[in-house]
C-alpha cells in the first residue's frame, strides 16, 4: 500500500488503481501456477 500511495501523490491516479492491478496480476500469477491443482477440484453443486 505505500508504494500505491507514492504512485498516487507522483502520477495523480488513485492509489486504489495500482492496488487492482497489483491484486490483478497476483491472481493471474496463481491461477497459472495452480492451474492442475484448481482443475482437480470438484465443484459443489449450488443451492436453489
Amino acid at each position: 500500500a505505500d508504494t500505491a500511495l507514492r504512485l498516487e501523490r507522483c502520477f495523480g491516479v488513485d492509489a486504489q488503481f495500482w492496488l487492482n492491478l497489483q491484486t490483478d496480476y497476483d491472481l493471474r500469477q496463481s491461477r497459472r501456477k495452480a492451474s492442475r491443482d484448481l482443475e482437480a477440484i470438484e465443484p459443489l453443486p449450488r443451492a436453489a
